[in-house]
């Protein structure tokens, strides 16, 4: 089984295409092999405690469906996305658009499984659906060849109802590989294999700008970005360019264990001779606090927000100057990051004038 249903052992290369592998809410791993034409297997899943799979076929035999991703509503419901497509002689091969699996039954024990189809599939941007999340409040967001869209829908219903007027991104190209994830603050981000990396914000305003985070206004190492991650415990957000990975720093979940200290890099810090030099970057404050630099005999020397662009951030920048714009004298300086809540980090950081 795999690409296209056929296999010659003689072949030397043996790999399969795999679109996606994904952990359900109960610890399930789910793989999608989108050309399993020999018996139909186009979704295989190994249940927690088992070393043995089930699978899921193709939701009509005599059609073929390519699955790109899928994710899981609270309902417990599985949604997935498909890739339209057509062969050479025009016969369909694919038809697109979302699907739903409603599971009966332990994954061990007396498994079953429905198909349902989506009741007004035109709401779509596009039927080529390339990628699919599910955010915190449960709406069910898509990436198209059309465009970008929310939905919601209710427990027993598969009635899709845009979110919004216009669709996001209706104007950019967006194909295979071209992900969109949403992070604990229900923020959007999408990746893409030509323009970077786009954010839509909870409230759907985009972030920075409707531009996002590219190779020439920001450290995003490529336009060409296969994939992401978010590592919630640290505050970073990982990319996997064409040309090697990128990490950005982004409060993406305000949950910090009290005590933990303020991290500094460097440290000792030299201040700069001017402001093209480098900055120091203080990690691990509270998202939105009130950061404070203090001398050691415990004079205020400077407040900052810990934020960037205006939105909320664990970590702040500093070039070496007090409030009055003057480059600090060598010494001790102690920093203190104080959220909302009145939780307080703090740290000591050595500062070297050359």
């Amino acid at each position: 089984d795999g690409l296209y249903g056929i296999f010659n052992s003689g072949w030397g290369e043996r790999n399969l295409i795999v679109n996606q592998i994904k952990v359900d809410p109960d610890g399930n791993t789910w793989v999608l092999n989108p050309y399993a034409e020999a018996d139909s297997n186009i979704i295989a899943i190994r249940p927690k405690n088992s070393e043995n799979w089930v699978h899921i076929k193709a939701p009509r035999n005599e059609e073929y469906f390519i699955p790109t991703e899928l994710d899981f509503d609270k309902f417990g419901r599985v949604w997935a996305a498909f890739e339209e497509r057509t062969s050479m002689e025009n016969e369909v091969y694919s038809k697109g658009g979302l699907k739903i699996i409603l599971l009966v039954g332990d994954l061990e024990i007396n498994f079953n499984y429905y198909w349902r189809d989506i009741e007004n599939p035109d709401v779509l941007p596009n039927m080529n659906v390339w990628s699919i999340t599910i955010d915190k409040q449960g709406f069910i967001w898509v990436l198209t060849s059309g465009g970008i869209q929310g939905y919601s829908t209710m427990e027993n219903s598969q009635y899709l109802n845009p979110i919004y007027l216009i669709n996001f991104y209706n104007y950019l190209p967006l194909y295979r590989g071209d992900h969109i994830r949403v992070d604990s603050q229900d923020n959007k981000w999408i990746s893409t294999r030509h323009s970077g990396v786009k954010v839509i914000l909870e409230n759907t305003q985009h972030w920075p700008t409707v531009e996002g985070f590219t190779a020439e206004n920001s450290g995003l190492l490529s336009n060409i970005v296969n994939d992401f991650a978010f590592d919630e415990k640290n505050g970073f957000i990982w990319f996997a360019t064409d040309l090697g990975v990128s990490r950005y720093s982004y409060s993406i979940n305000s949950k910090y264990v009290e005590n933990e200290k303020i991290l500094f890099h460097p440290n000792p810090f030299k201040v700069p001779i001017d402001d093209n030099d480098d900055k120091l970057i203080m990690k691990g404050c509270f998202p939105n606090s009130t950061v404070i630099i203090n001398d050691i005999n415990g004079n205020h020397v400077k407040t900052f927000k810990a934020q960037y662009l205006d939105e909320a951030s664990s970590q702040v920048l500093w070039n070496g100057k007090d409030k009055n714009e003057n480059y600090v004298e060598t010494g001790i300086y102690l920093i203190s990051s104080r959220s909302e809540k009145g939780e307080i980090k703090r740290g000591k950081l050595a500062v070297i004038k050359q």
